[in-house]
């Protein structure tokens, strides 16, 4: 039950040698175990002479590890001419096991954590640990989505008090490292810095530098962990030039700023200013819903996808340059510029700026339209994901304009005209087209499988070619396509053709 909770990764290449006993009831479980590693590899690292336990009772879990760390190189020498490092770390935390299936009269049941009649007798918690030289193997561990892939790091830690109200004392340094996160193109070398937290209050983070291909990166700043009203120096500070971000299905390309955090660990909030360009912002964790009777369009719903705590936005001024798209796969791929300020949280955006759409196509699947360059269209915010809108779109054969509304009123501001004859054309029938549209664009479905049944049924019928051949019947039909970005980041839309034989 505990391991399907832990996402980090774990490779271990050794001779384990185990004994434990579990005893207890599915409400109040007990383990007792005790375990060795004579010798292996855990990830890149050796170990050596290395024993452990662990116990869990009274809702309370309790370890013991203490070890030898060394380079992986060093195995071929005899064991007294390694260069081995102590680990030591000994730690009592309050943990409550994870709700359990148990059999039922009626099939699985699963219990309630109320369920479980289990309380905390007291969350109190001690940890002491430290590693010298190899501390990027703990690091790694903790955060395996922040790859060190080379240096020497010296860890000591130290945690006393409850779970509301923990001292830490620690202490951490990184040497000729090399850092590689899965959010990062290319990796950030010859990283330096040392972190201090003082007296459980407050992080400090000195000399943070490296560099993302020979631009220069820097963190540097103190943090309270708890307490925001602990006075402090220079806020926590984030000042990169500019890399190449792959925030996998929300933004690819390039980012540079400065970014400050101050408020405190537990309550951050973030301020600063980020410029993006030559890149594409991934929207499909926008959740969008539509509904639509005979004519006429409910209003549209629209929030974002919340990830983690939600994060304090005080000011935070993000700039839209240079080549920058905004791309919902399989219906909207457009360029925008200018930007916006946001404030509020992460969970409760609060934007005011203007956002001008400079070119682009919206797929409708039976029809393509472009945004007309020499038209005005763009979308202004004022305190919420609801901007005011006005936008052109056109083909060969039509135009269609939202006059200046609400987004979520755009059905009530729709003009449609034939080009060839500038005569109007019937909205109800577009708004139907666009709305079936928005449906299909609901997160809640997988975007390759979403296209709406309306729109497909007209396409097909419209442009598939039959015919026979002897005692075959074939047809050729339209298709839509997932194609992936190479680098993984985005899905944008590719129309292709299938076809089907029968005999």
């Amino acid at each position: 039950s505990f391991l399907q909770h832990v996402k980090h990764r774990f490779n271990l290449d050794a001779n384990l040698n185990f004994k434990g006993v579990m005893q207890g009831t599915v409400y109040e479980p007990e383990l007792v175990c005790e375990f060795s590693i004579p010798e292996g590899i855990l990830n890149d690292k050796a170990i050596e002479s290395t024993k452990g336990s662990l116990s869990y009772r009274n809702v309370r879990a309790d370890v013991k590890l203490d070890g030898k760390v060394f380079d992986v190189s060093e195995l071929k020498k005899p064991k007294y001419r390694r260069r081995a490092e102590k680990l030591n770390l000994e730690a009592s935390v309050p943990y409550r096991m994870p709700p359990i299936e148990v059999p039922g009269s009626n099939g699985s049941r699963k219990l309630t954590t109320d369920q479980l009649r289990q309380t905390l007798p007291t969350d109190y918690i001690t940890v002491d640990g430290q590693l010298k030289k190899h501390g990027l193997l703990v690091m790694n561990l903790l955060a395996p989505d922040l790859t060190w892939t080379a240096g020497n790091s010296d860890l000591k830690l130290k945690v006393r008090g409850t779970l509301g109200e923990p001292k830490i004392d620690g202490y951490g340094n990184v040497s000729d490292g090399e850092l590689w996160p899965e959010f990062l193109e290319d990796p950030l070398r010859r990283v330096r810095f040392e972190v201090v937290i003082n007296r459980g209050q407050v992080v400090s983070v000195n000399g943070f530098s490296g560099s993302y291909n020979g631009r220069p990166l820097a963190i540097y700043g103190e943090l309270p962990l708890i307490d925001p009203s602990i006075k402090i120096g220079t806020p926590l500070t984030l000042n990169s030039a500019e890399v190449m971000l792959n925030v996998r299905e929300y933004y690819f390309g390039k980012a540079s700023g400065k970014i400050s955090l101050a408020g405190s660990a537990k309550v951050p909030t973030l301020s600063g200013r980020v410029v993006l360009r030559e890149g594409v912002v991934y929207v499909q964790n926008y959740v969008q819903n539509s509904e639509t009777t005979e004519g006429k369009t409910g209003e549209q719903e629209t929030q974002l996808a919340e990830v983690g705590p939600a994060l304090g936005l005080n000011g935070v001024d993000v700039k839209f340059q240079n080549d920058l798209s905004v791309v919902f796969p399989y219906v909207m791929n457009v360029g925008v510029e200018g930007g916006i300020k946001l404030n509020g949280d992460s969970s409760t955006p609060m934007p005011t700026g203007r956002v001008d759409l400079t070119e682009g196509t919206i797929n409708l699947v039976t029809t393509r339209l472009k945004v007309k360059r020499d038209s005005n269209n763009y979308a202004v915010f004022s305190g919420d994901l609801m901007p005011l809108v006005e936008f052109t779109l056109e083909n060969q054969g039509l135009t269609m304009h939202v006059r200046q509304t609400r987004a979520d009123k755009w059905s009530s501001a729709l003009e449609v005209k034939d080009k060839s004859s500038d005569n109007s054309l019937d909205e109800r029938h577009w708004i139907g087209v666009v709305a079936d549209r928005l449906r299909g664009m609901s997160s809640s479905e997988r975007l390759g499988q979403s296209i709406p049944d309306f729109a497909t049924k007209t396409f097909v019928t419209n442009y598939s070619l039959a015919g026979e051949l002897g005692d075959a019947r074939w047809r050729l039909y339209p298709s839509i396509g997932d194609v992936v970005h190479p680098q993984g980041a985005v899905r944008l839309e590719e129309l292709g053709v299938g076809a089907v034989v029968e005999q």
